[in-house]
């Protein structure tokens, strides 16, 4: 039954831990609760000495304490979502001769489920990172295994991956078949520094749109990079 509102007056109340872990907010006499549920059929209206959860119709079970400090455990959200099965990742380590290109592209579908990226680079030697949205690609190029990182999940990403993809047409950035710069990032220093690069806020892919993601080599020798993309899907709600 659904609780419309709900007021507490107490003169103290205290966590309780069974020997289980279980946690839960106990009422001690001569505490009251005085619930407004017009409508909603007889309710206690006067506990002694019992435990109570109050509900606006949704109960994923007790909440627990951390046993030590009484703190509530958070995950952040792309934690959550690995534990849904709805957190994925394409990473790998490659060699880049100098003066030469790895390109990623990535697919996001036409459906209100968008991708939440984040990603992760470090380089031997001096490298320029380049995101392009909107381009038109005449070949998506090789596909790319795309993994869950919940292992016991069988749910598969909606966004695709590729590398080498071939440009319709024009060059990267030209704002017609090559899209939009919309992200850049240099990482090292030259032949012999390398550097490390990574995007800290959340990048919501466009729905419908191909991605070109480049790592440019010009430090002017080979070196290696490490790659390490990232994301969860989310039904927009909104």
């Amino acid at each position: 039954m659904a609780l419309p509102k709900s007021t507490v007056d107490r003169e103290r109340k205290k966590f309780v831990t069974d020997d289980s872990g279980d946690t839960a907010v106990r009422i001690k006499s001569p505490d009251t609760i005085t619930v407004d549920a017009t409508g909603q059929g007889d309710v206690p209206t006067t506990l002694d000495g019992e435990k109570i959860q109050i509900t606006d119709g949704l109960v994923a079970g007790q909440l627990r304490l951390d046993r030590a400090t009484e703190g509530v455990p958070i995950l952040d959200y792309s934690h959550h979502e690995i534990h849904n099965g709805n957190h994925f990742y394409v990473a790998g380590t490659q060699d880049i001769a100098n003066n030469a290109n790895l390109d990623f592209l990535w697919v996001c579908p036409n459906t209100d489920k968008w991708a939440h990226a984040l990603w992760e680079l470090d380089s031997e030697v001096e490298m320029t990172m380049s995101l392009y949205e909107d381009v038109i690609t005449s070949d998506n190029g090789t596909s790319k295994t795309v993994f869950n990182n919940n292992r016991n999940s069988e749910t598969t990403a909606t966004v695709l991956a590729y590398t080498t993809p071939t440009l319709n047409s024009g060059s990267l950035g030209d704002g017609s078949d090559g899209g939009t710069l919309v992200w850049q990032k240099t990482i090292g220093s030259g032949k012999k520094l390398g550097g490390q690069g990574s995007r800290d806020h959340e990048f919501v892919g466009k729905r419908n749109t191909k991605y070109w993601f480049r790592i440019a080599n010009s430090s002017g020798n080979t070196g290696w990079i490490n790659y390490d993309f990232y994301w969860y899907e989310l039904v927009d709600i909104n």
